[in-house]
């Protein structure tokens, strides 16, 4: 069976990106939240959306958690290589002095 999910929000003009251009945008954000945060409200609105029995988050989840593993030991290892690169510029000092 299906979950049924409704989303409200309101329909809202925001300021164009280009020129010339109109941008029409939902927004998961009151009338007034919305009006606060710079957006012109065009009117209010409410869609359902079905989502699967099916569904997992985890494997998006686990992919996210892998990505962050891998930026955080690049910067670790650049960290790594820095500290080493100053050890070695201060050993090289000594040794000439």
């Amino acid at each position: 069976m299906k979950r049924t999910i409704e989303i409200d929000g309101c329909i809202v003009w925001a300021e164009p990106v280009y020129k010339g251009d109109c941008e029409f945008r939902f927004v998961n954000l009151s009338v007034e939240t919305a009006k606060h945060c710079g957006y012109i409200p065009v009117t209010p609105h409410t869609f359902t959306v079905e989502v699967p029995d099916n569904f997992d988050p985890r494997p998006a989840q686990l992919e996210k958690l892998n990505a962050k593993e891998l930026e955080l030991k690049a910067a670790f290892a650049k960290a790594m290589m820095e500290l080493a690169d100053d050890r070695a510029k201060l050993l090289c000092i000594e040794s000439a002095a």
